[in-house]
């Protein structure tokens, strides 16, 4: 090129969007912390690296306003097209824009020239949508080696396949240490060439404490050893995963876990003497909103688990509570909530009991007297509830059968919009205003009214228990069990209604099942029968329900592995030679 001014631009951009590309990418991670602190300390960093990386630019014209710029030595270029900056590459990161190029057939061959260096089973397909100028809509599509092509998720492709010993910044040059870009979620390899680059403006060089290799950057477990190390969610430490323990979904080291722990927030004291936190010694008051506080797992590693929230509406206890006492005394925590009367309303949130009520009325005898303040139709009992054994969504297919008795005992709250009665499979989609909700790890009974006092809730969680321990789906048993007076359920419901009662609410269970359910129930002379056979439409629908229970339990437990331990070892992902490193990885026969 002649114009040399022209010629200096463009190879100055050049090495801003290599820095931009490569180093800015991890835009929340402490790589870029280091980065902009050394650069912004050091202003002779950055203009010695854009000096040193000008002179190791090349240029090619590729026609009239077209030109690219290469970095061989780093394997990085930008495509320039009238001006405009086309596409960037960056080794196997690659980032494309070939929105509105003209001509668009010089982009897409440029790309595509590029990319099957990386991997032939990568194209690019035209889309009938436009950008944002109108312009036709390109998108980077992969062959899964079945014949077919899917959209990336994103302009970031990262390629499964890598050549043996090669950087995946590199092609041309070997690894030597890793970066972690948060962008991208993931490890990269990089070069000598590179390494050198970083680590000359400012970026910190850690060992790996698993196997001792180079990283750059904030991380001290590399890929190949981050599945069997896990961050202590309370000192902050990476620990090996058998050095350490899950306590209320929560990974912690051997050395916090034999700490006492703070009643309102879980975490460890090193103060022996007190039962709170000095954040949780200094609340007054009543607390707002999802204050964070309580809610500390005291279930003691027993299967099934609950949590309650009650409502109250009730000027004297706002006045007269001592949020800090019931904290230290009991695990519960005081807050106000939304949907409450901001001047006298309040919720009392529980801790994480294991669901025994015998465990449970000795645990919240402390609170009986706040168990019986005052409440409005505003106000609420919610009941959580969750199973070690069972996904939330497993536990409403097992005791769908009895979801009809809860709308029988509650109609008034079955028909308020904001605990409606719904068909069983809409409690599929999570919602605040149903019944039962499904929520990240619990199932959620909003069908319960306001809490009068302890022993009416503590006929509710036996209730609960009940039904969380004896897997019922057929509505026409459970109409058998409320009215045989020997059975559990029906020594359970008599200690809080009479016989005759129990009458009335059996008919409203027929009629909630009928209507809800779709069913052929009748009550007649103390005897609820199914009066026609069920119809086949309604047995597929039940067998369609079960299987997308199952599939959505399926998929739940792949997003929600124990919470922690989710990581997948390397030879699991898609590092190509690197896999090999990992002790015990066989390569697969083609």
């Amino acid at each position: 090129m002649e114009n040399k001014e022209i010629l200096d631009k463009l190879k100055e951009r050049a090495v801003q969007r290599y820095l931009e590309e490569f180093i800015w990418r991890g835009r929340s991670s402490s790589v870029r912390e280091e980065v902009e602190n050394a650069l912004r300390d050091e202003k002779e960093n950055y203009l010695r690296l854009t000096e040193e990386l000008k002179d190791k630019v090349v240029i090619t014209e590729l026609g009239k306003s077209t030109v690219v710029s290469e970095i061989p030595e780093l394997d990085f270029e930008t495509l320039t097209i009238g001006g405009n900056e086309k596409y960037i590459r960056l080794g196997c990161i690659f980032v494309y824009h070939i929105q509105g190029s003209s001509p668009m057939e010089l982009a897409i061959d440029r790309v595509l020239e590029r990319v099957r260096r990386l991997d032939n089973r990568m194209t690019i397909e035209e889309t009938d949508e436009e950008d944002d100028y109108g312009e036709p809509y390109c998108t980077m599509v992969h062959d899964n080696d079945d014949g077919e092509y899917y959209p990336q998720d994103n302009l970031n492709i990262l390629v499964d396949k890598v050549e043996k010993g090669k950087s995946m910044v590199n092609l041309n040059k070997p690894h030597c240490a890793w970066i972690y870009f948060s962008s991208l979620g993931r490890f990269i390899s990089i070069d000598e060439e590179t390494f050198r680059i970083l680590k000359g403006i400012g970026l910190v060089e850690r060992e790996c404490i698993g196997c001792g290799s180079k990283i750059l950057g904030g991380k001290t477990v590399c890929p190949l050893c981050m599945h069997e190390f896990e961050e202590c969610s309370d000192c902050g430490k990476e620990v090996r995963v058998s050095d350490g323990k899950v306590i209320g979904n929560r990974f912690v080291c051997n050395e916090c876990a034999s700490l006492p722990r703070c009643r309102g927030c879980g975490y460890p004291l090193r103060d022996t003497e007190g039962v709170l936190c000095e954040r949780c010694s200094g609340i007054r008051g009543i607390l707002e909103y999802h204050s964070g506080l309580g809610r500390r797992d005291e279930s003691d590693g027993y299967r099934y688990r609950v949590g309650m929230e009650v409502e109250k509406e009730d000027d004297f206890w706002v006045h007269n509570t001592k949020t800090r006492e019931v904290l230290e005394r009991t695990g519960w925590i005081i807050e106000r909530d939304g949907s409450l009367n901001r001047d006298i309303g309040f919720e009392m949130i529980s801790p994480i009991y294991p669901l025994d009520v015998t465990e449970i009325n000795a645990r919240i005898e402390p609170i009986s007297k706040l168990l019986g303040a005052k409440t409005t139709t505003r106000c609420g009992g919610h009941i959580h509830v969750s199973d070690t054994k069972r996904t939330p969504y497993e536990i409403l297919l097992d005791i769908r059968g009895y979801l009809p008795l809860l709308y029988g005992l509650y109609p008034d709250r079955a028909m308020n919009e904001y605990c409606e009665a719904k068909e069983v499979d809409s409690y599929l989609e999570r919602g605040h205003r149903q019944a039962i909700n499904i929520t990240d790890k619990t199932l959620e009974f909003r069908i319960f009214p306001a809490v009068k006092n302890k022993e009416q809730l503590l006929f509710r969680l036996e209730l609960v228990e009940y039904m969380i321990k004896n897997k019922e789906t057929d509505v026409l048993k459970v109409g058998e069990l409320l009215l045989d007076k020997d059975s559990e359920l029906y020594k359970i419901l008599n200690k809080r209604i009479s016989d005759e009662r129990l009458k009335i609410k059996a008919q409203a269970f027929v009629d909630y099942t009928n209507y809800l359910d779709r069913d052929a129930l009748v009550y007649t002379e103390n005897k609820i029968e199914r009066v026609i056979k069920v119809p086949k439409i309604k047995e597929d629908k039940e067998k369609e329900f079960e299987e997308r229970v199952k599939q959505i339990a399926k998929n739940y437990r792949n997003d929600h592995r124990g919470y922690y331990f989710a990581r997948k070892p390397i030879s699991e992902g898609r590092y190509g030679y690197f896999a090999t490193l990992v002790k015990g990885y066989k390569k697969e026969e083609a």
